[in-house]
């Protein structure tokens, strides 16, 4: 879940995007899902105004995956800096965060991590309200003013 008050990784992105430091994601084509924040809270509106989902589990992600590296691209443009992506092969990064005992983060942010929501969209008709461009504006926004840029 990521938007205002955002932590862990995502906000590590985001610190790294605006401090000009370059990210080993070229070329990186994995997926991810998340959830804006908001998006949540509509989610959940919705089934408390339906009621009938008791018993019931959801996953929630907003509607498209994308990669580590579009993702970076999109913080990015909302922070008004330059993506500073370089390649560096896959196994040899995953070497490299074995080597530091850092193999969980690796796996966090290189590899695949896709939720399957199509059970809560079959059953709702949910459509999440704001897409991740929005969704990250809003969170690079929030951003620029807590840590007052």
């Amino acid at each position: 879940v990521y938007g205002p008050g955002v932590k862990a990784n995502f906000l590590s992105l985001i610190k790294a995007i605006n401090y000009n430091i370059p990210l080993p994601f070229k070329f990186l084509n994995n997926k991810r899902s998340y959830l804006y924040v908001e998006n949540l809270v509509d989610a959940i509106l919705l089934i408390i105004k339906i009621k009938h989902f008791y018993g019931k589990t959801y996953y929630l992600c907003d509607i498209n995956t994308i990669s580590t590296s579009s993702l970076s691209q999109i913080i990015a443009q909302h922070l008004s800096k330059k993506n500073r992506l370089f390649y560096v092969p896959y196994k040899l990064l995953r070497v490299i965060f074995k080597l530091l005992g850092k193999t969980d983060t690796f796996n966090k942010i290189m590899n695949d991590f896709v939720i399957d929501n199509k059970d809560f969209i079959k059953d709702t008709n949910w459509k999440a309200p704001y897409d991740i461009d929005s969704a990250i504006k809003k969170t690079c926004i929030w951003y620029k003013r807590r840590f007052k840029m």
